[in-house]
């Protein structure tokens, strides 16, 4: 993908994104008409009607200590990785649990654009400048609210990021939702 894409256009991709949380069901089997049961509500979705996100901070790394893993870039000379530290606004009592793969990095480098998944979340915190024990992961990880932080209306969390180019400029954190397809299936095992 060599032609970069007008803001507009990412400001209504994340729109969009957001937006599109309505549950629309499907037939359960092709030209029967009829419809799945289901009374499951969509798992670990981000309500963003009740909470905000904010990119309040960045910082390019070639090392990160994480809880068990660490990160040490191998082609320090081409990439880095940036650590994105987000405020997040939410109801006080509400508890948040957030997956790494719901929250894909979008961004320029240059007059070219990429798309990077997130490689570690730290846990939560209710101040912005303190170290925060950081998960890394090979593919799939989360993280939830504590004691403090659910009964916090503030709460503040770093994102981590691989590859990322010298000339990186516009981010945009992309909050996954449902894109509005429902389908219940008969499983694998019978």
């Amino acid at each position: 993908m060599k032609n970069a894409l007008s803001k507009s256009c990412i400001s209504f991709g994340l729109f969009m994104a957001m937006v599109f949380c309505m549950g629309i069901g499907v037939a359960d089997e092709p030209g029967t008409g009829k419809m799945p049961v289901s009374n499951s509500q969509i798992p670990a979705l981000i309500d963003v009607s009740k909470i905000k996100f904010e990119i309040v901070g960045t910082m390019f790394v070639t090392e990160l200590e994480g809880v068990g893993r660490k990160f040490k870039e191998t082609e320090a000379e081409k990439y880095r990785g940036m650590v994105v530290t987000v405020r997040i606004k939410k109801p006080a009592g509400m508890t948040l649990k957030i997956f790494n793969a719901d929250l894909p990095l979008h961004y320029y480098h240059g007059d070219d654009y990429d798309v990077m998944i997130c490689q570690g979340l730290s846990s939560f915190s209710t101040t912005q400048d303190v170290d925060r024990p950081m998960q890394l992961f090979n593919r799939y990880g989360s993280t939830s609210t504590g004691t403090s932080t659910t009964q916090a209306s503030e709460v503040y969390l770093d994102l981590f990021y691989q590859y990322l180019e010298p000339d990186t400029g516009d981010i945009y954190i992309m909050i996954a939702n449902t894109m509005g397809a429902h389908y219940k299936t008969k499983g694998w095992e019978k």
